[in-house]
């Protein structure tokens, strides 16, 4: 699109040191794949970190902001600090609280963008909430030994049928986790402020890679090219 903004993934340049296959979500260059599709899945089985940042994302928070999603198709989570698929089945909405959310595309979805038109036409008891973040996968069977090294949550003890989405710390820097478990396999998504995102990339591949992880592209997760 002429003269729209290029933006960076906080990692953007870790992860151009791996030298990636570069695709793009809107005007984000997004690390696709590293060249070896069988070695990433057995990463992503096994253990795996994956920059997600690219997607696009959407905060909303307020009285009305919960009918407002949901009278655009939105199913919101009843529970706070809960979430659920978007209607696309690989999006998702996260209830942050009581009244603030988090809506995050998949790599072709176009949610947020109906949602962001909707919401600049100037909606009600409804504001936006800026999300320039961070956001990572973590995935893998030893992904929750990762994560015992990071952050003091117990996450095996979490109902993961209840979809829990919890705030917390990892590696002392604020960070919101969604744990859940997907054909079989553990994944935790993480989110936090873009500034601090390449400390805890660092952090987590350090560990990571004493636990025999790699990293691994958006097409490990989500299919595609």
């Amino acid at each position: 699109m002429e003269g729209a903004v290029v933006t960076r993934s906080p990692v953007h340049d870790a992860l151009e040191r791996l030298d990636p296959g570069w695709g793009r979500i809107g005007t984000t260059p997004a690390a696709l794949h590293f060249g070896d599709p069988t070695g990433e899945a057995g990463l992503k089985e096994r253990l795996a970190l994956c920059d997600t940042s690219a997607l696009k994302r959407l905060g909303v928070k307020g009285p009305n902001a919960h009918p407002w999603l949901e009278d655009h198709g939105i199913g919101v989570p009843e529970p706070a600090n809960s979430w659920s698929y978007l209607p696309d089945g690989r999006g998702l909405v996260a209830r942050l609280g009581r009244n603030e959310f988090l809506v995050e595309d998949g790599p072709e979805g176009t949610v947020t963008e109906g949602l962001g038109n909707t919401l600049n036409s100037g909606a009600r008891g409804i504001y936006p909430v800026l999300r320039q973040d961070a956001a990572f996968a973590l995935t893998g069977e030893r992904a929750g030994e990762v994560m015992l090294q990071v952050c003091g949550v117990d996450f095996g003890s979490l109902d993961h049928d209840a979809r829990p989405v919890v705030l917390t710390r990892v590696a002392v820097i604020s960070a919101v986790v969604l744990p859940r478990v997907e054909e079989g396999t553990r994944t935790f998504r993480i989110w936090c402020s873009s500034p601090y995102g390449m400390y805890l990339w660092e952090e987590l591949r350090e560990i990571m890679d004493e636990f025999g992880g790699g990293v691994v592209g958006l097409s490990a997760l989500y299919g595609g090219g």
